[in-house]
């Protein structure tokens, strides 16, 4: 019987040295929620999308709170970070699709 199963991938952030774990890919049902929103903006699709699949970090504001996983937050990391967070998201994704590609 198949196994539903989604491979969890940690990383720490070059910089602010957060940890940070996000999903290699996404779910139908966040791909839907991910559509609905209707950007047309290919970076900003990007963007929601890495919001999308980090499923969380240990990043807090000056007082302690944790802060969310969004766009906004994320467009708030030093430019190391947010770099270095959108480039192993991309890796992740892109290795799933060549997975898929390869195993047809």
């Amino acid at each position: 019987m198949p196994i539903l199963k989604q491979e969890l991938i940690e990383i720490e952030l070059p910089v602010s040295k957060a940890k940070v774990r996000f999903l290699s890919k996404i779910t139908y049902g966040k791909m839907l929620e991910f559509q609905s929103l209707g950007i047309k903006n290919e970076k900003e699709a990007g963007m929601e999308m890495a919001a999308f699949l980090i499923i969380g970090w240990d990043l807090v504001d000056e007082k302690n709170v944790a802060l969310p996983t969004t766009v906004e937050t994320i467009k708030s990391l030093e430019f190391e970070d947010g770099n270095f967070l959108i480039n192993e998201i991309n890796k992740a994704v892109a290795g799933n699709n060549e997975e898929k590609k390869t195993s047809i």
